[in-house]
Parts: C-alpha cells; sequence; structure tokens
C-alpha cells in the first residue's frame, strides 16, 4: 500500500512560483572603479614631463662638464706643442 502524502505538502508542491526575476536585475554591481579625470592625466603629464626635465638638465651638466674637461685637455696639448 502506498504511503499517504500529506496534503499540505501535496499543496507546497504544486503552489505558484514566485514571480521571475531577471538576472540582469540580480546581479550584484561591480565595486566603483576609480575613473582617472583629464585633472588627474594632465597632473600625471607634469609629473612625467618633470621627470623627464630633470634627467635632461643632469644629461646637459654632464655634457658641460666633459665640454670643460675636452676644453682643458686641449689647451694641455696646445701648451705641450708651444713648448
Amino acid at each position: 500500500m502506498a504511503a499517504a502524502i500529506p496534503n499540505d505538502s501535496f499543496e507546497a508542491l504544486f503552489a505558484p512560483l514566485p514571480p521571475a526575476v531577471d538576472p540582469l536585475e540580480a546581479m550584484v554591481p561591480p565595486p566603483p572603479v576609480d575613473v582617472p579625470t583629464v585633472e588627474d592625466a594632465l597632473t600625471l603629464l607634469v609629473e612625467m614631463q618633470a621627470v623627464q626635465l630633470a634627467g635632461l638638465e643632469a644629461a646637459i651638466r654632464d655634457m658641460r662638464q666633459t665640454h670643460l674637461r675636452v676644453l682643458a685637455m686641449m689647451a694641455k696639448v696646445q701648451e705641450a706643442k708651444s713648448s
């Protein structure tokens, strides 16, 4: 003999389903992303140019020092030739 199914569980099996949820609405939004602004981009550009400028200034100083050394050596060579 088959076991009797209680009436309340039978009704629960065939109860109407809850309204469907749109999967796109059910998604959790992603965390906010720090979107750079034009001001951020300009600040970064200015910082990069400052670093490049510092590098160029150092290179110019090195070239000046080298040029002065070369001039000093040329003067010594001229002095040695003339004596």
